[in-house]
């Protein structure tokens, strides 16, 4: 069986435009018998187009996939490789993951380990996104040799959320600082430009936690963001539903 993983503590509440997500794409033999050959590929994309290069300034790249040594030179001396087939952030990516053994015994029975890692980014908040098989190499379909086909149990979706680590973060890079600041005074005082991204998340920067004038992002927020920029208290108000 081949399955995704979310790892470093991904749960789905938020994955902050510029930094990348991990996903561990995991190898489970049950079969009874010794992989000798594998070719898998992987499609990502968003509900967005099925593409995931945001549209907010940041540039495009797509994903790219790492082996973690799980599968070593005493099991596949043919080598264990990556790679990928269209990965610029636009439509469905895809990424492959192939190897073989000519001399040594393969992938025992009983292996269940994360064998390489799905890096992504360029998402934003409210995407759906997704991890679906897919062709490696071209026009042939997943194999294990000695198995057959692999079960696939995907394909695997997660929403974006819109909180990081509490209501001040309203540029999603994962601190607290003048930048977030600079975007409050611009929305609460003119021009309002609106807080990142326009329509996504409405409600963040609601830094004190409270709703007054109508709104939950007022003077007061900023007011109340400056105070902690200068003295580290009071905290800004915690993300919903934490």
């Amino acid at each position: 069986m081949v399955s995704i993983e979310p790892l470093d503590g991904f749960n789905g509440d938020l994955i902050r435009p510029e930094v990348a997500i991990q996903l561990g794409v995991r190898f489970t033999n049950n079969s009874g018998i010794y992989i000798t050959g594998s070719t898998n590929g992987f499609a990502l994309f968003t509900h967005r187009n099925q593409q995931y290069t945001n549209n907010f300034g940041y540039p495009s790249s797509g994903p790219w996939l790492r082996l973690t040594g799980a599968v070593t030179p005493d099991m596949y001396d043919a080598g264990f490789f990556t790679g990928g087939y269209s990965v610029d952030g636009i439509g469905r990516d895809t990424l492959k993951l192939y190897g073989g053994a000519l001399f040594k015994a393969g992938i025992p029975d009983g292996f269940d380990e994360t064998v390489a890692i799905i890096t992504v980014n360029q998402l934003v908040p409210r995407d759906t996104f997704c991890v679906d098989s897919s062709w490696a190499p071209p026009g042939s379909s997943w194999l294990w040799a000695g198995t057959g086909e692999p079960a696939w149990p995907g394909p695997y979706c997660w929403e974006v959320g819109c909180c990081t680590i509490n209501e001040a973060d309203v540029d999603f890079d994962g601190d607290v600082d003048m930048h977030d600041l600079n975007m409050m005074v611009e929305y609460v005082f003119p021009p309002h430009t609106p807080l990142y991204p326009p329509g996504d998340c409405e409600g963040m920067g609601n830094v004190d936690g409270l709703t007054t004038l109508g709104s939950k992002v007022t003077v007061n927020d900023v007011i109340y963001l400056v105070e902690y920029l200068m003295t580290g208290s009071p905290t800004p108000a915690a993300c919903p539903g934490n």
